[in-house]
């Protein structure tokens, strides 16, 4: 079933750093690096970001050690 606004929220790049507690440039750098959340680009400079994926992405990024992420 397709997301919908209805469902669930989109974000600017303020919105979700704010939520990340990071800075606009260090999730630029995160995109640059295909490592954050999944974004939705809705023009040249336009960044989006669905408030489920920053969910999920820290979801799968949750750890207990270092070494899990070797």
């Amino acid at each position: 079933m397709a997301r919908t606004l209805e469902d669930d929220e989109i974000l600017t790049t303020q919105q979700a750093a704010d939520i990340l507690k990071v800075t606009r440039n260090y999730l630029s750098q995160l995109r640059f690096h295909e490592e954050g959340p999944k974004f939705v680009q809705c023009g040249r400079r336009t960044i989006r970001y669905w408030k489920s994926d920053i969910q999920k992405w820290l979801d799968e990024n949750l750890h207990q050690s270092t070494a899990e992420y070797t």
